[in-house]
C-alpha cells in the first residue's frame, strides 16, 4: 500500500511518460485549483487510512471478497489519476471507492450512513427524480435499509454533485473564450482609435473614448471587488466557484459595455441632462458596474427603434 502512495504522489517523478503526455501533465496542472488538488489528495489519504486493513483483509480472504478487490480497484485509480492532476477522474474513483465500501462496513456503520443520505438527499437532490428515487430506496428502518439500496442512493447524490462540476469547467471554459474575444476586440478598437482609423474619433475624442473604457473597466472590476466581499460563508462550494468565474469575467465585460454606453451618448440617443465628459465617464463606469443598468437602457433605445418604426 505505500508503494502505491509514493507511486501515485504527484511531486513524484515519471520516467515512462513520453514528452507529450509530460506536457499534458503540466497544462492540467496549471488549469487546475491548487488547493483542489490538496483536497483530493487528502480525502484518498483519509479513506486509505480509515479502511485500507479492512479492504486488505477482504481481499486476502478465502474466499476472497469481490466487493473488496472492486474498492482496491477504484482506489488505485484515484491515486492513479492524481498523479496526473485528473482532478474530476479522481473524484469519480474516489466516490466508487467509498460506493464500494459499503458491504464492507459495520451493522453501525450502514445505519450512521443511511441517517446522514437520508439528510443530503434532503438537501442536495430535493423533489427531483433522483431524489424522489433516493427516498424510495432509503425508507424503512435505517437498519433493514439493503446493502445495494445504500450503494444506490449514493450514486444518485454522487452523479448529482459530479454533474455540477461538471457544469462550471463548461461554463469556465465558456467564460474564458468569451472574455478573450472580448479582449482582443477591446485592444483592436484601441489601437484603431489611436490610429485615428475611425471616422469622427481624433484629437480630444479618442482620449475620452479611451477614457471611456477604463471607466468601464473600473466599474467591473469594483462590481467584481464588492461581489467577491458579499460572498456567503454559508453558500455551497458549486456555487462560489460558479460565481467566481462570472465575476473574474466581469472587468471585461465592463470594458466592452462602456464602448456601446459611449456611442448612445455621444449620438444623442440616450438623453443626459448634461453632455460634458464627465457625466460620459461616469455612465461608461456605471454601464460596467451594472449589467442590469446597461441591458435597460440597451432596452429602452431598442423599444424607442421599433416605436418608430411603426
Amino acid at each position: 500500500m505505500q508503494q502505491e502512495v509514493a507511486a501515485s504522489d504527484p511531486k513524484a517523478g515519471a520516467p515512462g511518460l513520453s514528452v507529450r503526455e509530460k506536457l499534458g501533465r503540466i497544462a492540467r496542472r496549471l488549469n487546475t485549483n491548487s488547493q483542489t488538488i490538496a483536497r483530493l489528495k487528502s480525502d484518498i489519504e483519509d479513506f486509505d487510512a480509515a479502511y485500507s486493513r479492512r479492504i486488505a483483509a477482504a481481499r486476502s480472504a478465502t474466499p476472497p471478497q469481490e466487493w473488496a478487490e472492486a474498492c482496491h480497484t477504484h482506489l488505485a485509480n484515484a491515486k492513479s489519476a492524481l498523479s496526473r492532476f485528473d482532478i474530476a477522474s479522481g473524484y469519480q474513483s474516489l466516490l466508487n471507492a467509498e460506493r464500494g465500501f459499503v458491504p464492507g462496513m459495520t451493522p453501525q456503520e450502514r445505519c450512521a450512513r443511511v441517517i446522514s443520505l437520508r439528510k443530503e438527499v434532503e438537501k442536495k437532490l430535493a423533489d427531483s427524480w433522483r431524489g424522489k428515487a433516493a427516498k424510495e430506496l432509503l425508507t424503512g428502518d435505517v437498519e433493514s435499509v439493503p446493502i445495494e439500496a445504500i450503494q444506490e442512493a449514493m450514486f444518485h447524490v454522487n452523479t448529482r454533485s459530479q454533474n455540477a462540476y461538471q457544469k462550471i469547467g463548461l461554463l469556465k471554459r465558456q467564460l474564458i473564450f468569451v472574455a478573450l474575444i472580448l479582449f482582443v476586440l477591446l485592444a483592436g478598437v484601441s489601437v484603431a482609435v489611436l490610429n485615428c482609423a475611425i471616422p469622427g474619433i481624433s484629437g480630444e475624442e479618442t482620449t475620452l473614448f479611451l477614457s471611456a473604457i477604463v471607466a468601464g473597466l473600473f466599474g467591473g472590476a469594483l462590481s467584481a471587488a464588492i461581489s467577491t466581499a458579499k460572498t456567503d460563508p454559508k453558500t455551497t462550494i458549486p456555487d462560489v466557484k460558479r460565481s467566481a468565474f462570472i465575476t473574474l469575467a466581469r472587468t471585461v465585460i465592463g470594458a466592452a459595455a462602456a464602448i456601446p454606453t459611449y456611442l448612445l451618448i455621444k449620438g444623442g440617443l440616450f438623453q443626459v441632462t448634461a453632455n460634458n465628459h464627465y457625466v460620459v465617464l461616469f455612465f461608461c463606469f456605471l454601464s460596467g458596474f451594472s449589467e442590469r443598468w446597461f441591458l435597460a437602457r440597451l432596452d429602452t433605445q431598442s423599444s424607442t427603434k421599433k416605436e418608430s418604426e411603426k
